[in-house]
């Protein structure tokens, strides 16, 4: 995950990447300057640097780069403001899909859809509104997704099918970024509950409390 202090613009380009043991606790700082970093099964993470994405050769047993980082695209378009999400996505294979552009702000009401690969759009059946980060459970059946209304912030869950209503999976303090686990049984996000922003997950179903990972 990225550290990143201040509130200044290029706040991201001066941030860290960073890997975290959930047994231990142990950090260890990857990269100097960079955000949005993601790991690929080929042995390397991909993060962004101002409009650039650069690759580098990564150890994961070791939790340390073996070589230097390569730029590999650029001109791809990055989210200025409170976030500085890079919009790039990465598959398995290693395939990555980006969206062109400088860095933007986006305002105004979302509608979330499904793309498929010749570019049908099919709209999910739910309301247009203040909808950031959607993610695709593992399984291909649910997604995760936020809304920030300026006075709330809230991780929820949708079923694909449609059959019932998005269900609230966050209660208490402002909750942004989810991400699925690998077996789709957890949702990590950040909160600031406890006071300073931190990373949290809690069962997908909703039941228990959330754990502070961070």
């Amino acid at each position: 995950f990225t550290l990143a202090t201040g509130t200044n613009a290029d706040r991201w380009d001066k941030a860290q990447i960073v890997v975290q043991s959930l047994k231990s606790g142990e950090r260890k700082t990857l990269i100097e300057a960079g955000s949005a970093a993601r790991y690929l099964p080929t042995g390397h993470i991909v993060y962004a640097l101002g409009g650039v994405v650069f690759a580098m050769p990564f150890d994961v047993r070791r939790l340390q780069a073996s070589g230097g980082p390569v730029p590999i695209v650029e001109g791809v378009r990055r989210t200025a403001g409170a976030t500085g999400t890079a919009q790039f996505s990465t598959a398995a294979n290693g395939s990555l899909v980006f969206i062109p552009g400088p860095a933007s702000t986006s305002t105004g009401l979302a509608e979330l859809a499904l793309i498929d690969r010749k570019g049908n759009v099919e709209p999910l059946k739910l309301q247009p509104g203040a909808n950031d980060h959607p993610r695709a459970s593992p399984d291909g059946t649910r997604i995760v997704f936020a809304t920030d209304d300026g006075k709330d912030a809230v991780v929820w869950i949708y079923e694909l099918s449609g059959a019932t209503a998005m269900r609230r999976l966050t209660f208490g303090g402002k909750n942004r970024f989810p991400i699925w686990s690998a077996d789709g049984q957890r949702v990590a996000f950040q909160s600031d509950r406890e006071g300073d922003p931190g990373i949290f997950w809690q069962a997908a179903d909703g039941s228990g409390t959330p754990e502070r990972l961070t």
